[in-house]
This record gives structure tokens, C-alpha cells and sequence, in this order.
């Protein structure tokens, strides 16, 4: 299957039971409630993200809206940063997954701890 035909799987085909799935826990890891009461704020949340206007159901996601959606989730850490960046949106669309981040942190530090000549390697 050449990009092209995959790309447009994507847009054509509806989201999977696996993926809905995953995105219903992301949203429950930031703290949304599978109730009644969160669900507008869950869709509205999935519509700014991915920059689509309002929808009426997770299950009206494409393929690759939703795999993009579960990428963007991933990357935040609470509920709290995510209604921060509904309110305030980054200059880019996409934020670096948390993972990423926190495997830069450590490539970071251990990039200084040898940088220093290895005086600090040696007091660990």
C-alpha cells in the first residue's frame, strides 16, 4: 500500500473500537468522568485539539483523527494543563508527548553531568 492509499484510509475509514477505547482512558487519566456530565466538555476538548468544528460523538471520528487525538492526549499530564491549552492554545498543534519530554530531560542531565569533566560523575 502505497502513502497515498493509506492517507486516505485514514480520512475514510471510521475510528476503531481500540481506538475509542484508548481515548476514553487518556480522557479518564486526565481526570474526565465517563458520565453524562463531563461528556460535553470531553467533545468540545477532542474539537479544539484537533481543530475541527463541534461533534456529537467520539464515534464520528475518522481513523486518523482519532490516532491523532490519542497522540495529542498522551502528551499531558493532568486535566488541569490540558484546559490550559484549550484556553491558550501553543503555537503548534501537536504538543511533544510526554514521554519524549522526560526522555530529553534525562538525555539532558546526563549530557551535563559528563560535560563537567566527570567531577560529578564521580560523586554518584
Amino acid at each position: 500500500m502505497k502513502l497515498d492509499d493509506w492517507r486516505q484510509v485514514q480520512a475514510s475509514e471510521p475510528a476503531t473500537r481500540n481506538q475509542l477505547g484508548a481515548i476514553m482512558r487518556e480522557f479518564e487519566r486526565l481526570g474526565y468522568q465517563r458520565s453524562r456530565w463531563d461528556r460535553p466538555a470531553r467533545l468540545a476538548a477532542a474539537a479544539v485539539l484537533l481543530g475541527l468544528d463541534q461533534f456529537d460523538s467520539l464515534h464520528d471520528l475518522n481513523l486518523g483523527d482519532a490516532g491523532r487525538l490519542l497522540r495529542i492526549l498522551q502528551g499531558f499530564r493532568s486535566r488541569a494543563q490540558l484546559e490550559t491549552r484549550l484556553y491558550r492554545p501553543a503555537i503548534h498543534a501537536d504538543p511533544v508527548p510526554l514521554a519524549v519530554r522526560q526522555n530529553l530531560a534525562t538525555l539532558f542531565a546526563w549530557s551535563r553531568l559528563h560535560s563537567s569533566g566527570g567531577a560529578a560523575a564521580s560523586r554518584l
